[in-house]
């Protein structure tokens, strides 16, 4: 439920402090939720699990969470969603912990028939133990309507996603071998890397350069995809030489009829114009929240138009359009 929460109503910096936390850091967290629970009444509730299921034409999809804290009594029902956070904390509620607290309020208000119920979102700053509390009534209406129109942008992206997937599988399952035919030792090697890939397990090669290793590991791989036995591919090179190969391959594959999207990860080193800088909003200002990044995230199919302007202002000049393009 967070996931899908985070990844529609996201927006603002491209990264912030809730994107990377080390265990140390989740272990003081489970903790802190562990305090603020043990701290209320007689009577309150939980890490209750919660779910609900929204049919559609193509798939079903079934979202799930808990809701960190549950206080019912005779005048009102208590829902709270309780956040430890760091020193940078701005102490203001985030709208995505806010939106998270309405989707459990939902399944927990349409479960039991009720009409309202009080969130409240608790932050307990882990470096000074202190507890801050935000509340607001919020009708069942309110939050169907909330509801609804939250996971409407999902699924249009997620049916999009389906589209998709399923025009590339057919054109996996139509697919040769992008070449005449096989080199010696080629489909020896194809062959084994399917059979690691479909049925698990761990291959270890050792070829001369100019046997065609690359095209040889990523067309089975390919074919697993389509098959459902994979869901993604990661391709790992150690150099720059490698990953042109690796890029090569698949623009082989693509004229071969291939539909396939793929992205190449770059060490940010030698991508950031702004020498190696940490990627954080108090440090860059190209970390800062973009009006553009966002939306054409979650826009299940983006204008053209909209994404070539994208693609061209991180390119040509990310300094002068205020983004970053590593």
């Amino acid at each position: 439920m967070r996931d899908l929460v985070e990844f529609v109503l996201r927006s603002g910096d491209l990264r912030g402090e809730r994107e990377f936390v080390g265990s140390d850091r989740a272990l003081a967290g489970i903790r802190g939720h562990q305090k603020i629970q043990r701290s209320r009444p007689s009577g309150y509730l939980t890490e209750l699990p919660v779910e609900h299921c929204l049919e559609t034409e193509e798939f079903t999809l079934l979202i799930r969470g808990r809701i960190d804290g549950l206080l019912i009594t005779s005048q009102r029902v208590l829902l709270e969603e309780i956040k430890t956070v760091g020193a940078k904390w701005n102490h203001e509620a985030d709208p995505l912990h806010w939106a998270q607290a309405k989707f459990y309020a939902f399944m927990h208000a349409q479960e039991n028939g009720l009409k309202e119920l009080v969130l409240q979102l608790v932050y307990l700053e882990l470096p000074v133990g202190k507890v801050t509390e935000f509340r607001q009534t919020v009708s069942f209406t309110e939050l169907s309507d909330f509801f609804a129109a939250t996971t409407a942008v999902y699924v249009d992206w997620l049916r999009e996603r389906h589209h998709w997937c399923l025009a590339r599988d057919t054109s996996i399952a139509a697919l040769a071998f992008p070449f005449p035919e096989y080199r010696p030792g080629q489909r020896d090697l194809a062959v084994a890397a399917y059979r690691v890939m479909a049925n698990g397990g761990r291959l270890f090669l050792a070829a001369p350069t100019g046997i065609g290793k690359t095209i040889s590991v990523l067309f089975p791989a390919v074919k697993a995809l389509g098959e459902g036995k994979l869901e993604r591919i990661f391709y790992l090179t150690a150099r720059t030489v490698g990953r042109a190969i690796a890029e090569k391959a698949l623009v082989d594959l693509r004229r071969a009829g291939l539909k396939l999207r793929a992205v190449t990860l770059t060490a940010k080193e030698k991508v950031c114009v702004r020498d190696g800088k940490p990627c954080d909003p108090l440090t860059c200002p190209l970390a800062l929240g973009s009006s553009i990044f966002f939306p054409i995230l979650v826009s299940p199919s983006p204008p053209s138009s909209a994404k070539r302007a994208f693609a061209s202002r991180l390119h040509d000049n990310p300094t002068q359009n205020g983004l970053c393009r590593s």
